[in-house]
């Protein structure tokens, strides 16, 4: 999950009005299902929290913890894919077609 904020900046001189762009990634402890692949997987919100989250204010005692929690183990699906994934160059659809377990690598 990754997060792209714009927010309005004045540069020094001539007072022009721009907007700087800011990407961000944030991961959690990996859930039940997840687990088996990685120890971290990817924070995933809801679009119910957004506004909490980039609300600029404190939260509440145990509120953050509840943000960062690991997404709920039936958003999420694990199957194999071929090793071409693994190559940048790479962009094909079929790239995320579940393989058999002893399937052999494709380039």
């Amino acid at each position: 999950m990754a997060w792209i904020i714009c927010a309005p900046v004045r540069y020094a001189r001539g007072q022009r009005l721009s907007v700087f762009v800011s990407l961000g990634y944030g991961t959690t402890t990996a859930n039940k299902v997840m687990a088996p692949v990685h120890h971290h997987m990817p924070l995933m919100l809801s679009s119910e929290r957004w506004d909490e989250w980039l609300y600029p204010g404190p939260l509440r005692p145990g509120r953050l913890a509840e943000l960062l929690a690991p997404a709920p183990v039936d958003l999420l699906g694990v199957f194999p894919v071929g090793s071409a994934v693994n190559k940048a160059g790479n962009d094909r659809p079929e790239l995320v077609d579940p393989v058999p377990l002893s399937a052999p690598a494709r380039s």
